[in-house]
């Protein structure tokens, strides 16, 4: 049963996921984490994979919370591991010394998708359905994670994925 309120076009329903969609789809985040430590542990220990790792983990658990709970320490967690993310793949960028250009090409084009999708499925946006079981924000979540985790495994394993 939605309470009315609606937060990233999701409709916000009573239970324990608030945004059911929201909240699930960010666990993408913590898959792209668990798929960077794997790359890491296959080839060699590189601290900016275990950085980049920990930092999708933080936005993925950041994210469930604050869609799930809508709780302040959710939102907070949210809020901060963000930049961490963006911080962490710039790391690994320069970490890639030269080979952050032809390794970003396919996670770039991926991650503009999910851009796209994220801006056009607002709330208030075109695309936005907040009843819908399709949510553009779940998907944004998806993508962006799977962009993130696809260049750090290709920094990690130094070539293509």
């Amino acid at each position: 049963m939605a309470t009315g309120r609606i937060s990233d076009c999701e409709a916000v329903v009573e239970g324990w996921l608030g945004q059911p969609a929201n909240s699930l789809s960010s666990l993408a985040y913590i898959i792209a984490a668990v798929a960077v430590v794997v790359a890491v542990d296959r080839h060699g220990h590189r601290m900016i994979g275990y950085v980049l790792a920990g930092s999708l983990g933080l936005v993925g658990l950041g994210s469930f919370l604050f869609h799930g709970t809508g709780t302040q320490p959710g939102d907070l967690l949210h809020t901060v591991s963000i930049p961490l993310v963006l911080l962490s793949v710039v790391a690994a960028a320069f970490a890639s010394r030269g080979q952050a250009v032809r390794m970003a090409w396919p996670p770039t084009i991926l991650f503009g998708v999910g851009l796209a999708v994220y801006l056009f499925s607002r709330t208030g946006g075109p695309l936005c359905g907040p009843d819908s079981l399709l949510q553009g924000h779940a998907a944004w979540h998806v993508l962006s994670a799977a962009a993130a985790g696809w260049f750090g495994v290709r920094v990690v394993s130094r070539g293509p994925a």
